[in-house]
């Protein structure tokens, strides 16, 4: 089976209420916390709370047989800011894969998608915060973001979106 990565449709953006949950790092033995945390803490519900309306609301899905599996998508995240805020001209990233569908490369193609648009909108930058403990931090490594901060648990990262010839 194979991954279409197209842009997010507006009719799916409610869908980012379940991916910003997925998206919560936690360890094995602390167990996902409920998806009402998304709703009732405004620093995650900022993350997919009117998308579509805001500069730097980017998103890109990964769909398959039908099914949307993984989304990568940014906000520019100011008051209040997100975890993790750069700047006011710096978009935030956000990135899940349902459970079922990780190690297959999806996050890879996802991030390249997200920061192709980024640069083609004229973005220069696309921040994020990561626990210094998510295995996730080997992938965006690899998709160009570098630390420019170091908190007690986690890293603030930034990379550039390719510019468009």
């Amino acid at each position: 089976m194979t991954a279409v990565v197209r842009p997010l449709k507006p009719v799916e953006f409610g869908l980012l209420r379940e991916f910003t949950h997925l998206a919560i790092h936690v360890s094995d033995s602390e167990g996902q916390p409920p998806i009402s945390l998304v709703d009732d803490e405004p620093l995650l519900r900022q993350y997919w709370d009117g998308f579509g309306n805001q500069a730097g609301d980017v998103a890109v899905a990964a769909e398959m047989d039908g099914l949307v599996v993984g989304v990568a998508w940014s906000r520019l995240l100011i008051d209040p800011r997100g975890y993790g805020n750069l700047d006011t001209e710096t978009p935030e990233l956000a990135i899940s894969v349902r459970p079922e569908f990780r190690g297959r490369g999806l996050g890879g193609q996802l991030l390249a998608a997200l920061l192709q648009a980024l640069g083609a909108a004229g973005w220069p930058r696309l921040s994020l915060s990561v626990d210094k403990r998510n295995p996730a931090m080997n992938l965006y490594r690899r998709a160009g973001f570098r630390k420019v901060a170091e908190q007690d648990d986690d890293y603030h990262m930034v990379a550039a979106p390719p510019r468009p010839p």
